[in-house]
């Protein structure tokens, strides 16, 4: 299983979610492009929870983590 953590700058949240979270939905959302950010955030794709809190931590991201509440990734 995937997991996707979404970056968001207009919460200030980067939000972990499994691949199939109906809350997932990375290449609907024209907003944000897939594994880069822009002005809006960004979708990243990990093969773990673990590489993405790792990735979280190694980029010093400084929005709140929050793994989703409906599919609980962690």
């Amino acid at each position: 299983m995937r997991f996707w953590l979404n970056i968001d700058h207009s919460t200030m949240i980067a939000k972990l979610h499994k691949e199939t979270c109906i809350y997932c939905k990375p290449y609907d959302q024209h907003s944000k492009p897939i594994n880069d950010t822009n002005s809006n955030g960004g979708w990243f794709m990990f093969e773990s929870a673990q590489k993405a809190i790792q990735f979280y931590k190694d980029q010093k991201i400084d929005h709140y983590w929050q793994p989703c509440k409906i599919c609980k990734p962690e």
